[in-house]
């Protein structure tokens, strides 16, 4: 199972990555924390970038998204379709089972549209909540959403051994 689980990565997407701030080095945390729990992470930077991992690859298995991402279009506001919300459709429209998770401060979750948040798996506070618990949730949601593709004996087998 694990072997599968290192071909399915999880997609990062979070133009504050490279950032020497608290937000850059959060986003950077929950990146370390998923890969040293087994799990590749694929990490863009924009919009433009996801876009390009989203149509080069078939086998993502999670994907979290800063809400604020700045590049390829206008921040997320009230109303707006901005870059986060334009790729979560399209996430949506590919892959309607995929785990996505937002990621957001206090500040800019009013500007979450109600219908976004129908789309999304769950949101996190990138400066509140710890890498830990957030790189849990995705994990969590991303082994719901692997496990039915084991067979049935497999997926047992996989859950005994773990």
């Amino acid at each position: 199972m694990e072997d599968i689980l290192r071909l399915v990565p999880i997609l990062v997407v979070d133009d504050e990555l490279d950032d020497d701030t608290p937000a850059g080095q959060a986003a950077r945390a929950v990146v370390e924390r998923l890969e040293a729990e087994g799990a590749p992470a694929v990490t863009a930077r924009s919009r433009e970038d996801a876009e390009h991992v989203v149509g080069a690859t078939c086998t993502l298995s999670g994907v979290v998204i800063d809400w604020d991402v700045h590049h390829g279009g206008g921040a997320g506001r009230p109303g707006s379709d901005g870059p986060a919300a334009s790729l979560i459709e399209r996430l949506r429209h590919g892959w309607p089972a995929l785990p996505i998770f937002v990621t957001a401060d206090r500040s800019s979750v009013q500007a979450l549209p109600p219908t976004l948040l129908a789309q999304v798996d769950g949101y996190v506070w990138k400066l509140e909540d710890t890498p830990d618990f957030i790189a849990r949730r995705v994990l969590e949601a991303r082994r719901e959403n692997l496990d039915p593709l084991l067979p049935s004996f497999f997926g047992a087998l996989v859950r005994f051994t773990e």
